[in-house]
């Protein structure tokens, strides 16, 4: 499947709208087909990679993995100052994160976020744990983005009736994703994280969080 192709289809609501699509509509519309794009393709001359992920192997252009089968739905979080259209929108001639991974035969969804919330960090200044580097993810300036990844995990379940998830977070996304999977040990939804440039470690200074 070409990934041109594969853009226009993930991208029919961003094409018609001039709004963001729910969650549910992507979900949606990636359980009507879209999933489907890349491992029938791959399957002619693959080879099943002796992993445990049971990914499929072919070689395009040096390689590619596929999705396994039943793999669960990615859920993208955003970046700090990202937009969730970041993930889903092309930039200038290249394919966006979701689409890669749809063409792929991923179903891949983004954490609803507009830009504009990023701005509810500021909230954090207001508190005395900021200035004592003692944040916690349920404060003020990052409560927000926590319960909004709880929110869309549950609604994004709710639809396709499966019991996991698998983050993929970018950049702030990454350790945000930490902080919620952190302060909820009993929530076993979250079958895998990857990180995209996540800054884990704090080499000398201070910590961005204040936490």
């Amino acid at each position: 499947q070409d990934e041109g192709n594969a853009k226009q289809d993930i991208d029919l609501d961003f094409a018609s709208k001039n709004k963001l699509p729910s969650v549910e509509s992507e979900l949606r519309e990636l359980n009507d087909g879209i999933s489907k794009i890349a491992p029938s393709e791959a399957k002619e001359g693959a080879t099943r990679l002796n992993n445990a992920s049971g990914c499929l192997w072919k070689d395009v252009d040096g390689g590619r993995v596929y999705s396994p089968d039943k793999f669960p739905v990615i859920l993208v979080l955003p970046g700090f100052g990202n937009d969730q259209s970041d993930y889903v929108e092309m930039i200038g001639s290249q394919i966006s994160l979701t689409g890669a991974l749809t063409a792929r035969g991923f179903r891949a969804t983004v954490l609803p976020i507009e830009r504009v919330e990023w701005f509810n960090v500021a909230r954090g200044l207001l508190s005395l744990d900021f200035w004592r580097s003692k944040s916690l993810p349920s404060g003020p300036g990052y409560s927000w983005y926590i319960n909004r990844i709880n929110e869309t995990i549950t609604e994004l379940l709710s639809h396709i009736e499966e019991e996991h998830v698998v983050l993929v977070a970018h950049s702030a996304g990454g350790w945000l994703a930490r902080a919620y999977l952190s302060e909820r040990p009993e929530d076993h939804r979250v079958s895998a994280l990857v990180t995209l440039g996540t800054p884990h470690q704090n080499e000398g200074g201070t910590d961005v969080t204040r936490g």
